[in-house]
């Protein structure tokens, strides 16, 4: 929006997963980018392969193709899959993004890369980040982090059977929540989630209510240690 760009949201599902046929009808219509997660944030729901597939297949020459997947390493399953295997074989622009803030734990450190597909589109990205943009600690421990599969392994785990157990707890409340693939629950508290989230807030749990239109009384809890979840679930329990 500050580069003068005009925005298309695609709206999900009613259950909360991602519209595809929406998606995809939105791409048909030539935009200059194409933006999205998968997952996605804040709802944690995710494209199978062939519904990316679908939508890839439906963009331009001149459509710049750029998929956040920033919680990636948590979406382990049959029917997700990163978008990299099916742009490696695409000659038209795209960048994929990846961070270190989420499984790998170094958010405080503020590193990220993007992976490009093309030589002179990366070229075009330097001329414009700012200059010294990652310091040399955070590179050391992005480094460190990427040469560290078994602490990977466990953190996802970990955090995999945390968001099950958290998820079980919230329906057996009777709440509604999102298929999730993130670190993350995107729960309807069937109350004004801002009012919802000062509750919370006194009890020592910080989570984050939405408030754009239609989605006011959804609250996104973020999957912690085994503690911290006992913790928010207790609190919620005590709230509702």
């Amino acid at each position: 929006t500050l580069m003068g760009a005009t925005v298309k949201r695609v709206v999900v599902n009613d259950d909360l997963t991602i519209n595809v046929d929406a998606l995809v009808e939105a791409v048909r219509e030539r935009p200059r980018m194409l933006l999205f997660s998968n997952p996605m944030n804040p709802v944690g729901s995710w494209l199978s392969g062939g519904d990316l597939s679908r939508v890839l297949d439906a963009v331009s020459d001149e459509t710049l193709i750029v998929i956040d997947e920033a919680y990636a390493e948590y979406a382990e399953g049959d029917d997700y899959t990163s978008s990299l295997p099916y742009l490696s074989r695409r000659d038209r622009p795209w960048i994929v993004l990846r961070t270190f803030s989420k499984a790998f734990g170094l958010a405080g450190l503020r590193i990220g890369f993007g992976i490009v597909g093309d030589p002179e589109l990366r070229a075009l990205l330097d001329r414009v980040r700012t200059p010294f943009n990652a310091n040399a600690m955070a590179q050391a421990a992005a480094l460190a982090a990427l040469a560290d599969d078994e602490h990977l392994a466990r953190v996802v785990a970990l955090a995999m059977a945390e968001r099950a157990r958290v998820e079980t707890f919230l329906k057996s409340k009777g709440l509604g929540v999102a298929p999730s693939r993130g670190n993350f629950l995107f729960f309807n508290c069937r109350q004004d989630a801002s009012v919802f989230v000062e509750g919370l807030l006194r009890q020592g749990v910080i989570v984050k209510p939405w408030k754009q239109q239609g989605f006011d009384t959804y609250v996104r809890v973020s999957i912690g240690s085994a503690s911290e979840n006992d913790h928010f679930m207790a609190v919620l329990s005590e709230l509702l």
